[in-house]
């Protein structure tokens, strides 16, 4: 049985994560059920936080506004449409009708689910950001306030009380700064970014073939030693 890592560097707001990470868990999926013994290998997600607009004020503001301001009305409806096409095809209900704010808050709700032990397969902090992507682009909730953070604490296990006390008093952000200014320093200009079984580096929504192909290799490369 082999334990294939995977660093996934991420800011829940953006739909390409959101877009990656679904292609990623096909990919996963893929391997276990075609791959001669896969099914008994496990994987490691790990997530990494990246801050796509750290200045970002802690009011949110629409999605629709901030595009509209950014790249105008007509480009902004026709990215909305592209995305929600690729969308349909990785199960994804693309929606940008919600708010968009700082998203320091949801990487210290990671940071403090990476923290619980692993009760299933999946991992708490990997609950955490599938719900961060779907109540981002599906649900139109704002991640960046603490009453949605914990809701989606509580739904992937967590207290809500203790989620609540761990945002309120500010607990891990100086963990999740520091995090973030690794990443950046490591020369990742963006993402997603994923770094798997700490030597191969895949950027952007890639197909699920790619992701496929390198846990082959990394599998086939054990088997060599």
């Amino acid at each position: 049985m082999a334990i294939i890592k995977i660093e996934i560097v991420s800011d829940a707001v953006c739909p390409w994560c959101y877009l990656g990470y679904r292609r990623l868990q096909k990919a996963i999926n893929l391997y276990k059920k075609t791959y001669p013994g896969g099914s008994q290998d496990n994987f490691e997600l790990v997530w990494k936080p990246y801050f796509l607009n750290p200045d970002a004020l802690k009011e949110s503001v629409l999605v629709q506004d901030r595009m509209n301001s950014r790249m105008g009305p007509e480009k902004s409806a026709e990215i909305q449409k592209t995305f929600r096409s690729i969308g349909m095809r990785e199960g994804i209900l693309f929606k940008f009708n919600g708010y968009v704010g700082n998203t320091k808050l949801s990487h210290q709700l990671l940071h403090l689910a990476s923290s619980k032990p692993l009760s299933s397969e999946t991992s708490t902090q990997t609950l955490v950001a599938e719900e961060l992507f779907r109540f981002q682009y599906e649900l139109e909730k704002d991640i960046s306030q603490i009453d949605t953070l914990v809701d989606i604490g509580t739904l992937c296990g967590l207290n809500g009380d203790e989620v609540r006390t761990y945002l309120e008093e500010d607990r891990g952000r100086v963990e999740v700064e520091e995090e973030e200014r690794e990443v950046k320093a490591s020369g990742m200009k963006g993402v997603p970014h994923y770094i798997i079984g700490g030597q191969y580096h895949l950027e952007g929504a890639v197909d699920v073939s790619d992701f496929f192909d390198i846990f082959v290799q990394l599998k086939e490369g054990k088997k060599e030693e």
